[in-house]
């Protein structure tokens, strides 16, 4: 399963704000840890999604750097995403 990079920042007004170093268009937020890690899985998918629509290419993922989270990308979207980055 394909791993991406995740930054969890904790926003001034108490939520954690979600990036990613490889999809610098995708961010998300959460009230909690859980609840951004949550957001961030349907964030990488919108986002991968959306450059599959659109016809770019998907970066792979970058190295997990101390301090960051990894996000699995869902079975499904990986798949569709590896035979996407193969055509």
């Amino acid at each position: 399963m394909q791993k991406y990079p995740t930054a969890l920042e904790r926003d001034d007004n108490g939520t954690f704000l979600v990036t990613f170093p490889d999809f610098p268009d995708a961010v998300t937020y959460g009230d909690d840890e859980a609840d951004a890690l949550a957001h961030a899985s349907e964030a990488l998918t919108a986002a991968i999604s959306a450059r599959m629509d659109d016809g770019e290419d998907i970066p792979t993922p970058s190295s997990i750097e101390s301090g960051q989270y990894a996000v699995t990308l869902p079975p499904l979207v990986a798949v569709k995403a590896a035979i996407y980055m193969e055509m």
